[in-house]
């Protein structure tokens, strides 16, 4: 996960940086902002994607307990 939102928050950083320096913001300010984006969207991603893993492991985790109930049932 971290990965991948160390890749977003680069990716972030440029795209951030260039709509700033398009904008006409001088570069030491379209600089800060990139990087206080990227730094927002490393956060964002990677505590919502922790969230999200946490959500399908769990989701998994019932249906296969709720399979192996029913199977255990239907064989009894």
């Amino acid at each position: 996960m971290r990965r991948f939102a160390l890749t977003v928050a680069m990716f972030g950083f440029l795209v951030l940086a260039a709509v700033s320096l398009a904008s006409g913001v001088p570069p030491y300010d379209a600089a800060l902002r990139a990087l206080g984006g990227a730094a927002g969207l490393y956060l964002v991603v990677s505590i919502g994607g922790k969230a999200a893993l946490s959500i399908m492991v769990d989701a998994v985790v019932n249906s296969v307990a709720a399979r192996s109930e029913r199977n255990r049932e239907s064989e009894q």
